[in-house]
């Protein structure tokens, strides 16, 4: 599902790229034609090599817990009374398989997929938390897979949301932004003044309603309540790309739509891109 208000390159007829003006988190601004604006996936590949013992013994718990109704225990102690005459050899697992896409600049783009697809690989790929078999991915125009001064820009330039939240209880709200904003290099000097919050402390945290949680621990937390702070850091500082892994897991209807608004208001800024199980969520954005 792609919701976008960005025209297309060489719009107007003049056979020329457009320029777009993108802000980098650390306040930089950089000039981009229309046509390296976004993100460019081509012939993405990723495998894993498992033991066939493992795998096989996955088949089997699956097997006899669907057969038998048992549970994840009770199945994996039936299914190790006959893994034990399985060869053990290397199986290699596609998760990703040829994967070529454009996720255009200045649009939310939404995957949606089953459990098991592949959505959140793909992302880890995209992010340059997992090095891909084959194929390349372009950011802006940036071969993020090349190491050196690509990644660094990465790293302080895309906001992601991962499936899990990365969190450290021992932190405030607070000082989560602080850490994340130093990290995306934004000035993090001056996070509160007399007792109020400043400007980086407040844009973070109200667009997701968490502003009066601001000086509370993290391990006082819901899971909703962490869910959306790992939203609010992705979305730290505005950043040009922003991937969002099932962002609005566990939040209310009400939370939830405050959230899509934060992501909304960055749509025609930013490439976005979310995974989801929710049809309702995709249209929205």
């Amino acid at each position: 599902t792609v919701d976008s208000e960005v025209g297309e390159v060489g719009e107007g007829g003049d056979g020329k790229d457009k320029e777009v003006e993108m802000t980098a988190t650390n306040g930089a601004t950089e000039t981009a034609t229309r046509s390296n604006f976004g993100i460019s996936v081509r012939d993405l590949v990723m495998e894993f090599t498992v033991s066939a013992e493992t795998a096989t013994k996955a088949a089997e718990v699956q097997q006899k817990k669907k057969k038998k109704g048992l549970n994840d225990d009770d199945a994996a102690g039936v299914a190790g009374e006959t893994i034990s005459t399985t060869e053990t050899k290397s199986k290699t697992l596609r998760a990703v398989d040829g994967l070529t896409v454009e996720f255009a600049g200045g649009t939310i783009t939404a995957v949606l997929g089953h459990n098991g697809a592949g959505k959140t690989t793909a992302i880890r790929c995209m992010t340059g938390s997992l090095m891909p078999t084959s194929g390349s991915v372009y950011v802006n125009g940036r071969n993020v897979l090349s190491g050196g001064a690509n990644t660094e820009w990465l790293k302080k330039n895309v906001g992601v949301c991962p499936q899990h939240d990365v969190l450290y209880d021992e932190l405030s709200a607070r000082e989560h932004v602080v850490l994340f904003g130093a990290m995306r290099g934004l000035d993090v000097t001056t996070t509160q003044i007399k007792g109020e919050e400043q400007d980086l402390v407040k844009e973070c945290l109200s667009g997701v309603d968490m502003l009066g949680k601001a000086g509370e621990l993290v391990s006082t937390f819901s899971g909703g309540q962490k869910r959306r702070l790992s939203v609010a850091l992705a979305l730290l500082g505005a950043p040009p790309v922003v991937i969002l892994d099932e962002p609005t897991t566990g939040m209310d209807v009400i939370t939830r739509q405050s959230v899509w608004k934060s992501i909304q208001r960055l749509k025609n800024k930013a490439t976005i891109i979310l995974t989801t199980h929710a049809m309702e969520e995709a249209v929205a954005l």
